[in-house]
């Protein structure tokens, strides 16, 4: 990532209270299979949605790549933010940019401490893969949908 890059990004998150509001235009797209390789960094991942899970607390897990336990990537959507995006269920085999920071899987030890707010606790603890927490829903977009239309 470009210094320019890091140094907007920074200044997002402070002028947004501690959270990420916007993906910074022209910003590499990472691929799902290398998520794990941006562990603690914001970027934006591009994937398919291989399967959806509700959990007990009503939270939607979408995993990116291969299905749940081991997914590159989980998008962990909490209730609130679930009842904002319609049709998230529908989701599966669409294909999808995330942007956020990408936490440590749940065998990795405990999320980082940083301004932003942490990985909530949910009925099946936190996912075995990278993720990332999605609080605002303006933070995913379909590229293409599982009918493979944009």
């Amino acid at each position: 990532m470009s210094r320019r890059l890091t140094r907007l990004t920074a200044l997002a998150v402070l002028l947004g209270g501690g959270t990420l509001t916007l993906a910074a235009q022209g910003a590499e797209i990472v691929p799902h299979g290398d998520a794990h390789k941006h562990v603690n960094q914001y970027v934006t991942v591009e994937g398919p949605v291989a399967n959806i899970r509700v959990q007990r607390d009503r939270s939607v897990w979408l995993s990116l790549g291969r299905p749940y336990p081991r997914a590159d990537l989980v998008i962990v959507v909490p209730e609130a933010t679930a009842q904002a995006i319609p049709n998230l269920r529908d989701l599966k085999d669409a294909t999808v940019r995330v942007t956020g920071q990408i936490r440590p899987s749940g065998l990795e030890g405990p999320p980082p401490i940083t301004g932003v707010t942490r990985m909530p606790e949910v009925s099946g603890g936190r996912p075995n893969a990278p993720s990332i927490l999605l609080e605002n829903e303006g933070r995913l977009t379909v590229v293409k949908s599982a009918g493979g239309r944009p």
